[in-house]
């Protein structure tokens, strides 16, 4: 008779209460399936979304430099600095948050950006209007590359901790409770058929 994986007395109480782990345990092994396939699912849509958004922010970054090269030509740095140095320069963001099967991704938002000064009341360049255009739109691709950056980071990290619970139920959990039931059966077994013999040799003693 093989030896379980753990110690226990081979009892049918032993027995009821691993089986009931046993199953529990490849109930939870199919939830955690599911879910493994649901943030894999999310993750690679949230990838693709990540790489576009690289390259939205990586052309709104060269717009916004290409147009402010024309305005130093234009301008001039001291100009364009007294110039940028007028206005709100603080900047607050808020971050909410959905969840996708347990795992809470960000949305994020600007509540306080830095203000630019009313170019109509300054001699300004054409460049430059467009170089101020160009970080506004640089500033909403660059926070909404935020929010799919860190969702990555967290399906990735949870498909990762996911994975390693389905590893541990299926290469030692599931496998220890499978073969405690074994044993336990198998030993239950033999002490009915151990008990069946003895009472016939007792029953052939009597006649």
């Amino acid at each position: 008779m093989k030896a379980p994986a753990e110690r226990v007395p081979p009892t049918k109480g032993t027995l009821i209460t691993y089986k009931s782990r046993l199953q529990f345990g490849r109930e939870v092994y199919e939830l955690l399936e599911q879910k493994r396939e649901v943030l894999v699912m999310e993750l690679m849509r949230v990838v693709y979304g990540l790489r576009d958004l690289g390259r939205e922010l990586e052309e709104a970054l060269g717009e916004a430099y290409s147009a402010y090269e024309g305005a130093l030509l234009s301008m001039g740095r001291e100009a364009i600095s007294r110039l940028m140095g007028v206005g709100e320069a603080r900047y607050e963001i808020e971050v909410a948050g959905r969840s996708a099967m347990g795992v809470v991704l960000p949305s994020v938002r600007a509540l306080r950006a830095p203000e630019f000064p009313d170019l109509s009341l300054w001699s300004t360049t054409s460049a430059l209007d467009r170089t101020l255009m160009a970080l506004r739109r640089a500033e909403e691709v660059l926070l909404r590359y935020v929010e799919v950056y860190i969702s990555v980071w967290r399906l990735a990290r949870e498909i990762s901790k996911t994975q390693r619970r389905l590893n541990a139920l299926e290469h030692i959990l599931l496998p220890r409770y499978e073969a405690t039931v074994a044993f336990v059966q198998e030993a239950l077994e033999e002490a009915e058929r151990e008990e069946f013999f003895r009472r016939k040799q007792a029953k052939r003693r009597r006649g």
